[in-house]
């Protein structure tokens, strides 16, 4: 079937595609995994914090529970 629009005339699509797209990245490639390697970190630390609180009102709620 295919596309619908035509990218050479359509004023839409030219205005869809920003700038940016067209050039290259000013990121690199090792600035990128440090960013993902932190917060990959950042990720299991808030995992174990989740945990842990649970854990914790699950041992209150049962101590409240006690006569």
């Amino acid at each position: 079937m295919g596309n619908i629009r035509n990218s050479e005339s359509d004023l839409a699509v030219f205005i869809w595609l920003p700038e940016f797209d067209r050039s290259a990245s000013r990121i690199t490639l090792s600035e990128l995994t440090e960013v993902n390697a932190y917060n990959a970190n950042v990720c299991w630390q808030w995992l174990e914090q989740a945990l842990g609180l649970k854990a914790f009102y699950r041992k209150l709620q049962h101590i409240q529970a006690m006569p």
